[in-house]
């Protein structure tokens, strides 16, 4: 092989390479005579060894079985007989020529593949994989359940032991869209009106190296639906002389009722009864009714209702003041809408003997104030007033005084 001679009685030799040598030995005796030899040598060559894994060493996963293939040659007609893996876990040698491994761990591991020839020549190669943890997936929010429209904060709380998450996939769980951030809010609906909904949250977390983890929430967000409040009146507008309204209950998905009827009355009941307002006040009046559910979820309707003024003016055609009984004692009008009023007494000889400048102004019977009742007879009265309106009315009418 053109290598120096080499003057040692027993050498070792490496060739430099594969192939047949002619080895010669020339022996000399302590006189000067010499005698030559030459054999051939047949040098086998030694495998070219390499491997590829699937998936490739820098995009390999925890939970991810990896996959070997030899990709080792050698010069024919010499072949490649033997394999011998060496996994750097300390699990046992494999033979096979592709083989697959699952690695317990992530980590970093030297692999080892040696290759041996069908004449036992052999070589090895070491690579080095990564194993990558996934992340581990988790996240947070701010309330469980509540009633339509329920807004939910999401905050991804993932972990991973080495590098970094740097993408986010959630699913909802009502149909929209996913979102791709790590932290955002949604607002859940329940249209059902009668039955809670749950929604199944799933999150899935990809690491800066590619690996991938899931984590999925049954029933994990519950949205209440809201009742539907809902009510009509039998008119929205009267007046103070029948200020009487009803109501009637329309809701539907409620258990509770709470109705305001804008006087300062309530009602707990489903359908209340009719409702008088006060005659004395007229003016607008806002209804106001709050159904609730079970699960304390709350809808409001609301009504208007309008008690008008009116008049109307009433007298008597008889009073008795003799018996002083506090029955019918005295002489006076009522009525409702009147602003201003006077009322006039005259006996039947047309002499005025009681006026009167207020609804409150009552006769009792004597005459301009004095100390005895006047006899019984029949006297005439006259009374004036303004409504409310503005029109002025004049009636005369006649009363009897009875002992």
């Amino acid at each position: 092989d053109n290598s120096l001679l080499n003057t040692t009685q027993n050498p070792t030799h490496i060739f430099p390479n594969f192939g047949i040598f002619n080895a010669t030995l020339v022996a000399t005796t302590a006189n000067g005579c010499k005698d030559t030899v030459t054999k051939p040598i047949l040098v086998h060559p030694l495998p070219t060894v390499n491997f590829t894994t699937n998936p490739v060493p820098v995009g390999i996963c925890y939970g991810t079985s990896v996959s070997f293939f030899d990709q080792s040659t050698i010069p024919i007609p010499d072949i490649v007989q033997f394999w011998n893996w060496n996994f750097g876990d300390g699990n046992p040698i494999n033979i096979n020529k592709n083989t697959s491994h699952l690695y317990d761990s992530a980590d970093t591991y030297n692999i080892q593949l040696m290759a041996v020839s069908n004449f036992g020549c052999k070589d090895s190669i070491t690579h080095v994989i990564t194993i990558n943890p996934n992340p581990a997936v988790n996240f947070t929010v701010d309330k469980r359940n509540g009633c339509e429209l329920l807004c939910i904060a999401f905050l991804d709380s993932s972990s991973i032991t080495k590098g970094s998450n740097t993408q986010w996939l959630w699913d909802v769980g009502d149909g929209s869209l996913p979102s791709s951030l790590n932290a955002f809010t949604h607002c859940y609906k329940d249209d059902s009106v009668f039955a809670p909904i749950s929604f199944k949250i799933t999150l899935t977390v990809t690491s800066d190296s590619g690996c991938v983890s899931t984590l999925s929430k049954n029933n994990y967000i519950t949205v209440y639906p809201l009742p539907v409040a809902n009510f009509t009146v039998d008119r929205k507008a009267t007046t103070v002389i029948d200020p009487v309204i009803s109501f009637y209950n329309l809701s539907t998905g409620a258990n509770g009722w709470n109705w305001n009827f804008g006087d300062t009355q309530t009602s707990l009941l489903v359908g209340p009864e009719p409702h008088t307002y006060p005659t004395a006040d007229t003016g607008t009046y806002h209804i106001v009714l709050v159904t609730s559910t079970l699960y304390g979820c709350l809808d409001t309707a609301y009504e208007t209702v309008v008690i008008g003024p009116d008049f109307v003016f009433y007298i008597p055609n008889a009073f008795t003041p003799y018996n002083i009984d506090g029955v019918n004692d005295e002489f006076f009008g009522k009525g409702i809408g009147i602003i201003k009023y006077d009322i006039w007494i005259f006996d039947r000889w047309g002499n005025m003997i009681f006026h009167g400048l207020d609804l409150n102004d009552k006769w009792d019977g004597r005459a301009n104030g004095g100390d005895n009742i006047a006899q019984m007879d029949v006297y005439v009265w006259k009374v004036e007033l303004t409504d409310v309106f503005r029109k002025k009315h004049s009636y005369i009418g006649k009363v009897t005084l009875v002992k």
